[in-house]
């Protein structure tokens, strides 16, 4: 197994252990909202505040990754004459995947708290988005090939 192969791994094994903890999260708050003795308000603070969260993370996901997609860009000359352009931004590549996982793990979480807290099943709506988007951001070597195919045809955005 290569470098890359154990590094991509590795960081496939944190975004795995993102959405286990996600489930089992979600396992608890439907398990406390099932004993709880509280009421089911129609809309509470929480689910503006949870809509907040959300929106927060998409405006957050392009900004987060501009300075480390124009670090690969900066990188377009290097990486056309490299024999093996993915290896040279790996380093970029885990970092971004692991930025992505956290900005997704965090509404997720705060879904399963508005769940429990109002019983809104937005809350596990959201929670159960964020895993499928965790599952669609899992690294593979295949992505990272793409990521430096594409840094080495200038076409990266």
């Amino acid at each position: 197994m290569s470098e890359i192969d154990r590094r991509i791994r590795s960081t496939r094994i944190v975004v795995f252990g993102l959405m286990a903890g996600l489930v089992f999260f979600a396992v608890v708050a439907l398990a406390a909202r099932k004993v709880s003795n509280v009421g089911n308000p129609p809309f509470t603070a929480a689910v503006w505040t949870l809509g907040l969260f959300v929106v927060g993370v998409a405006v957050a996901f392009p900004v987060v990754e501009r300075p480390v997609l124009q670090r690969i860009r900066a990188r377009t000359e290097e990486l056309r004459h490299a024999s093996d352009p993915a290896a040279l931004i790996l380093n970029e590549y885990v970092g971004l995947t692991i930025m992505r996982a956290g900005l997704l793990e965090g509404p997720g979480f705060f879904g399963a708290i508005v769940y429990i807290v109002s019983g809104s099943v937005l809350g596990l709506t959201v929670t159960a988005l964020a895993l499928a988007f965790l599952g669609l951001l899992l690294p593979s070597r295949e992505a990272l090939d793409e990521l430096a195919m594409r840094a080495v045809r200038g076409v990266l955005q």
